[in-house]
């Protein structure tokens, strides 16, 4: 119980502080780039959930590089996030190929800029995956995961882990009215609509989808002992929804049009039970009777 307690505390202090610690890096960057300060404390809050789950970890006398997840040979780590990588791919390009099938999703009638930019689209959704599926899955399936197998075992800590996994990714902050004066406060004050989501039954769809992603990324974890293809497979599924993001559009109205969120219409009922199906095979397949220890 003390351990689940403590890592609330750490999830609602990385909430809480990161709108403060927002603004100084607010003003560091304002001398070289004019970047969005809700969009700067959504990031703030990731690298701050990095920082702080390493504090969790040596709270917990727990601090190295195997409890945040990076365990085994550098070569058999690369190997396996490549694997995570194309199976990521794969499972969002199916995902895709089943929205085009059932009319939810349309390839772009002019795609010139797509084939111009290829190159280009591809490397920066390449970053951006590799840079999200690092952050993330150090913290959730790295640090926390750790620290929380050893206290409470592994049904807990895949049940924590997912729901806060999937939960974070609705704290939204919206953006501010041109000409705000940005202070210490400023983070805070908006903090509060920044869980406008929470109250809105609609996420329920999208919310299942992550959760359910979660615990698959969990039982990955859990089967090969390190986050390699944890940050292979999520920055695969990110790549892959930027580039089809590029090449496709939703088309309202559609008689499935129930199956998308219609916050991103790409996630939804299709992809909770697409998912949930990979789940349980996964589970029967390697997981089902083994121990369940993620050390």
């Amino acid at each position: 119980m003390r351990t689940v307690v403590s890592f609330l505390i750490l999830i609602s202090l990385v909430i809480t502080l990161s709108p403060l610690l927002a603004y100084p890096v607010h003003l560091i960057l304002e001398n070289f780039v004019d970047y969005p300060f809700h969009k700067l404390i959504s990031h703030v809050t990731l690298v701050c959930g990095l920082i702080f789950s390493g504090f969790y970890l040596k709270y917990h006398q727990m601090y190295s590089r195997q409890s945040f997840g990076f365990d085994g040979s550098k070569k058999v780590f690369m190997e396996n996030l490549l694997q995570g990588m194309l199976a990521g791919i794969l499972i969002l390009a199916l995902l895709e190929l089943f929205l085009l099938l059932l009319g939810i999703h349309q390839i772009k009638p002019n795609l010139d800029y797509f084939w111009s930019n290829l190159f280009l689209i591809f490397i920066k959704a390449t970053l951006a995956g590799l840079v999200i599926g690092f952050i993330e899955e150090s913290i959730f399936r790295g640090a926390l995961f750790s620290s929380l197998t050893k206290k409470t075992g592994a049904v807990v800590t895949v049940s924590l882990t997912s729901l806060v996994y999937a939960a974070v990714h609705f704290l939204k902050y919206r953006a501010l009215p041109e000409g705000t004066e940005i202070t210490w406060v400023t983070g805070m004050e908006i903090l509060p609509e920044a869980l406008f989501r929470f109250s809105d039954p609609s996420i329920i769809d999208h919310f299942l989808t992550l959760l359910v992603l979660g615990v698959l990324l969990s039982m990955v974890r859990i089967r090969n002992r390190n986050i390699a293809m944890c940050i292979g497979i999520h920055a695969g599924i990110v790549m892959a929804m930027k580039v089809t993001g590029r090449l496709s559009d939703y088309i309202p109205g559609s008689q499935f049009d129930f199956l998308v969120s219609r916050y991103d219409h790409m996630l939804g009922y299709l992809s909770l039970a697409w998912l949930l199906v990979l789940a349980i095979v996964y589970w029967r397949k390697f997981l089902a009777g083994k121990s369940l220890s993620g050390q």
